[in-house]
């Protein structure tokens, strides 16, 4: 990892600084992004045009921040798996975030296509505005997928540590944003419809030059169009990213709903909500940047076991982002009507905008102790809490704040205002309590603390540990269940020694193989099984047939004299190789069908599927399936690319994985002389 990238060593705040400032100078740039429709609407469009561009772009943001919030999934495991050195995990990762979020895309496309104008009145547009407000949904909707991928992209290299070329994509966007308004709405007279495609051309432009750009990086990890696809491997980063993209929904839809309230007073009350949102976009830009700066930074020390480092790199957090936060909060509170005049002429709007700031001026502090301990929540993956926090602020504070002073007589935005840094402090007392909570639990054993266990039925001076012990030995695949949560209980490190395949994958973190002393592979329980380093830990940690073959070049191997796709690259070219295929990865297919054919020799029903052993030119197979086969049957043998794994030679070849003695055994075993009865 590079050094400037690697957050797990080297001056806390040095370290911080490096990653915040350009991601706060991408915040900026995307809220100059984000405002610059308003302001030269403001100016150059119609006073309906503020309106229409403010609900719309609420809309807009709503989507935007929530999609945002489900790739922080993406960006904490990429950040994870740094720490934890496992770089090879991470292309993989990225190709399903692709994926997935191409499907996610198309989805919010029509969506946003076919219900623009349903949502502007139910966001209760002003009626001079509802159609404005449509249109820039409508525009904005079109693009979907380009929003989506300008903001994975910003992720991904965020997760690397690397917050340089998310601030370059930013700028290049602004400035074509800035461009685009101004032709689009100055000269042609395009009102909102040219604030919105001005917006998705900016986008646009943005992601299809990082990609050029991206090309020329050198990245720390491998990435091919053959990981771009569905499988389990979407569920570890949506799990992470649901939690916050619904805690970012339900935030934003409390913020729609203030919108909404507000919109009811009339349009100039509504302008001037918009115009005060736009400046609330630059006071949150310090504590936003705070936030994501401190979930990567967490991220990688919790996965290099700095618990502590982290810790302290969150006090900074708050440190900086208050110190900030008083000379905004000034401005705010002081100066907000020259502010509000940036984006329009009219005194009831300016007025109306100011109303607001004033309420909403102490939140420019509060807010950086808040994102400080949100990005520490969220970089030790507990993102549920965040999740839950941000609905009780959103739905017990700050909407029935703000609904109680849209009803009283003679209503000033300034009480609505006022119910947001309300809310925050709630938020911050609960983060309070959860703090405490968690340092409760590590501080209750020390944190050198740890434990060796040799072999499964070993006893240890520990009563709760032998329990561990006892219920994964007596209850099999349940017992481990259990013994693991309670192991977890205990919160000490565990040195698991055993024979058992099944247990050292299923109660295991982290998976160490050993032959006559030497460390073979370490990796996760998935890693070990599904991507061996040789022949003696792919037969070691479960059944395989291991084949002699030949890397013909990238993705293409040969074996058994076929020629087969796989998902493997850089061996070289026609570079001797052993091919690993698990039983339970083979096909049986019609004859015809098959990349190979084989005679079934054997058949073994094992309760849940069958045991088969084929013989394919001298060589036996062993097939796990659900499909039965009789004995002495010709069947065809269908391997999909993900079913193939290669692995370099090593002393272990032709040690392993041809199932003739199995067969051989078997057939002896039939063929043995029955004992006459007495």
């Amino acid at each position: 990892m590079d050094a400037k990238q690697d957050f797990t060593s080297g001056s806390i705040f040095g370290k911080m600084m490096q990653f915040m400032i350009p991601i706060l100078g991408a915040q900026i740039l995307q809220a100059m992004y984000g405002a610059v429709d308003m302001l030269v609407v403001g100016h150059f469009g119609t006073n309906a045009g503020i309106s229409g561009v403010s609900t719309g772009s609420s809309i807009m943001n709503l989507v935007t921040f929530v999609l945002s919030q489900l790739a922080a999934g993406v960006m904490i495991l990429i950040g994870r798996y740094l720490g934890e050195r496992q770089n090879e995990r991470i292309g993989r990762l990225i190709g399903r975030a692709v994926a997935f979020f191409l499907v996610v895309s198309a989805v919010l496309t029509v969506v946003l296509i076919v219900f623009a104008e349903p949502i502007a009145v139910l966001m209760q547009a002003p009626a001079e505005a509802v159609d404005l407000t449509a249109q820039y949904i409508r525009i904005c909707g079109i693009g979907c997928v380009v929003i989506v991928f300008y903001n994975l992209i910003r992720c991904i290299f965020r997760g690397l540590g690397n917050s340089r070329l998310p601030l370059l994509f930013v700028g290049i966007a602004c400035v074509v944003n800035i461009v685009g308004d101004l032709l689009l709405v100055a000269v042609l007279n395009m009102n909102v419809a040219g604030a919105a495609i001005a917006t998705i051309g900016a986008q646009a432009v943005s992601v299809i030059l990082s990609l050029l750009i991206i090309r020329r990086q050198k990245l720390p990890f491998s990435f091919s169009m053959r990981d771009i696809r569905l499988d389990g491997e979407v569920g570890g980063f949506v799990r992470v990213g649901a939690p916050l993209a619904l805690q970012e929904l339900l935030t934003n839809v409390s913020f729609l709903a203030i919108c909404a309230f507000i919109n009811r007073l009339g349009l100039d009350a509504s302008n001037g909500y918009g115009i005060a949102q736009k400046i609330q976009s630059f006071v949150m830009l310090v504590p936003s940047s705070i936030m994501q700066c401190m979930a990567s930074f967490v991220a990688q020390n919790v996965g290099a076991n700095k618990e502590d480092r982290a810790r302290k790199g969150m006090l900074y957090g708050m440190g900086v982002g208050a110190a900030i936060g008083v000379v905004i909060a000034a401005l705010a509170l002081f100066k907000g009507d020259v502010l509000a005049s940036l984006f329009s002429g009219s005194d009831r709007d300016i007025a109306r905008a100011f109303e607001y700031l004033r309420g909403f001026a102490p939140e420019a502090v509060l807010t950086s102790v808040l994102f400080s301990f949100l990005g520490y929540f969220n970089g030790h993956s507990r993102s549920t809490f965040v999740m839950v926090q941000s609905i009780a602020q959103a739905f017990l504070i700050r909407l029935p704040v703000s609904y109680f002073m849209s009803i009283q007589p003679g209503v000033s935005l300034t009480g609505g205002g006022l119910a947001v840094p309300l809310s925050t402090v709630f938020g911050i007392a609960m983060c309070l309590v959860y703090y405490r909570r968690m340092n409760q639990k590590t501080q209750a054993t020390p944190s050198d603390a740890s434990l060796a266990l040799d072999e499964p039925d070993s006893q240890a001076y520990n009563p709760e540990v032998s329990t561990v012990i006892a219920i994964s030995r007596s209850y099999g695949a349940g017992g481990r269940t259990v013994g693991r949560m309670v192991a977890q209980q205990l919160g000490i490190p565990f040195l698991y020694v055993t024979h058992d395949q099944e247990e050292a994958l299923s109660m295991s973190d982290t998976v160490v193989v050993m032959s006559e002393g030497k460390i073979q592979q370490i990796g996760t329980p998935i890693d070990i099984y599904n991507e061996p380093q040789n022949a003696f830990v792919a037969d070691f940690i479960g059944e395989s047939n291991i084949l002699d073959g030949t890397m013909l070049e990238d993705y293409k191997v040969s074996f058994s004299g076929q020629t087969f796709q796989c998902l493997d690259k850089d061996f070289g070219k026609n570079v001797p190789v052993d091919v690993v295929v698990r039983p339970e990865d083979v096909d049986i297919v019609p004859v015809e069908q098959g990349q190979l054919t084989g005679l079934v020799t054997s058949v073994t029903f094992m309760g849940v599927h069958y045991e088969i052993i084929v013989d394919v030119g001298g060589f036996k197979w062993m097939i796990q399936t659900t499909d039965f086969v009789d004995v002495d049957e010709r069947i065809g043998i269908q391997l999909e690319p993900d079913a193939i794994h290669i692995m370099r030679k090593s002393e272990y070849s032709d040690l392993y994985g041809d199932y003739s003695s199995f067969s051989n055994e078997l057939d002896e075993l039939s063929e043995a002389p029955e004992e006459d009865d007495e």
